[in-house]
């Protein structure tokens, strides 16, 4: 019985590890991606009224005396 170049192939490709990292690498990357993504949005909110916050304590502050 002769093996098809075609099974030789898919043995071959099976068999072979040398890619694996890689590709275990590009999955853990692809994951920090959707959990980034996915958490920025509250992240942005609060952040933006801790800023808004900040500028409205530090405008309060000092308040300049009528002119005279």
């Amino acid at each position: 019985m002769r093996n098809s170049p075609l099974s030789v192939l898919v043995r071959s490709l099976a068999a072979d590890d040398q890619g694996q990292d890689l590709v275990e690498y590009a999955l853990l990357a692809g994951v920090i991606a959707v959990a980034f993504a996915l958490g920025f949005g509250p992240v942005r909110t609060k952040m933006a009224t801790a800023y808004q916050n900040w500028i409205a304590g530090a405008q309060s502050i000092w308040i300049p005396p009528p002119p005279s």
